[in-house]
Parts: C-alpha cells; sequence; structure tokens
C-alpha cells in the first residue's frame, strides 16, 4: 500500500491535491486559487477521491481541485465537516475527522518546530470500491455546489499559522 500526506487545514475553503490518480467524477473547471504565498494557480478539473487511512477507515473527499504544482494534499477541515453531521476535533494530540458513518482519526505530527496535522491516506482504486460506496457517493453528490471563479485558501487564517508554502 501507498500512503500519502493530507495536511489538514481549518482556514483553506477547498481540498487540493496534486495528484489526479485514482479521482472519480472528474469535471473540468477554471477555478483561481490564491494560495499561502500569494500566488494564483488555476485548477482546470476537479473530482472525487475515496481513501482509507492506516487501520482501513474509508473516507470520500468530494469536489477536490487538482493543482499538479502544488508540493502537498490539502483537506479543508471546514469543507469537510460542513455537510450535514460532519464535525471536526483536535487537541494537542490528534486530529478527527467526522462525516456521518466516516471518520478519519490521524496524530498529530510535528515539522521542524511546527505541530501539524497530517493524515495518512491511501487512494482507493476503483476495482477496490463497492457498491455500496458508490451509492453513498451519488447522494453526496447531490449536495455539492458550484464551485465560484475565484478561491482564496486563506480565508480565515488558511495556511499563514503555519507558514507554510504549498507551491
Amino acid at each position: 500500500m501507498i500512503f500519502e500526506h493530507w495536511l489538514g487545514d481549518s482556514g483553506a475553503s477547498q481540498h487540493l491535491t496534486n495528484d489526479s490518480t485514482y479521482m472519480r467524477n472528474i469535471r473540468k473547471c477554471d477555478v483561481d486559487m490564491i494560495v499561502s504565498n500569494g500566488n494564483i494557480v488555476k485548477a482546470t478539473v476537479h473530482g472525487d477521491i475515496k481513501f482509507q487511512d492506516e487501520h482501513g477507515k474509508r473516507s470520500i473527499l468530494c469536489d477536490v481541485l487538482y493543482i499538479s504544482s502544488l508540493h502537498r494534499n490539502l483537506i479543508s477541515t471546514n469543507k469537510f465537516t460542513s455537510k450535514g453531521d460532519g464535525k471536526m476535533t483536535a487537541d494537542n494530540k490528534e486530529i478527527v475527522l467526522s462525516q456521518g458513518k466516516l471518520e478519519i482519526k490521524q496524530p498529530i505530527v510535528t515539522e521542524g518546530s511546527k505541530n501539524v496535522y497530517l493524515v495518512k491516506a491511501k487512494r482507493i482504486s476503483p476495482a477496490e470500491t463497492n457498491d455500496a460506496e458508490e451509492i453513498e457517493k451519488k447522494k453526496n453528490e447531490e449536495n455539492l455546489k458550484k464551485l465560484p471563479e475565484t478561491l482564496d485558501i486563506n480565508v480565515a487564517h488558511g495556511l499563514c499559522h503555519l507558514g507554510e508554502n504549498l507551491l
């Protein structure tokens, strides 16, 4: 299994990825993103990514923007928890993102002198997906909103509090 890290950020407005592998329901878009260093990058596609954590728990990120020039993947904790009964809890030891029956639980990690929330997960290929998951995904699709033309991931406090540069 190949695991990758996703940075959890409460100030980000969108999920972002630098890898479109196993992205589903890919749709064209034309979205300018203002990233933490002030640069503007363009997303031309977005889609959904299913993944599972080290403990086998599965989840889905909907409307993930694909921007190949990013150095890291990013989970907008606000977006993840904004649908239905989603919630996020965090302390100085771990972050827990939950949405209905879906839950991701990861320990806090120290990078340099900063504590960050990194979700370690493996993308799920279509061959590893069952029909029940596809039905749940279709229900979630009905709740998706149209993306605005310009998004600023620094809304609230974005990545500034981490001193993180995505590019």
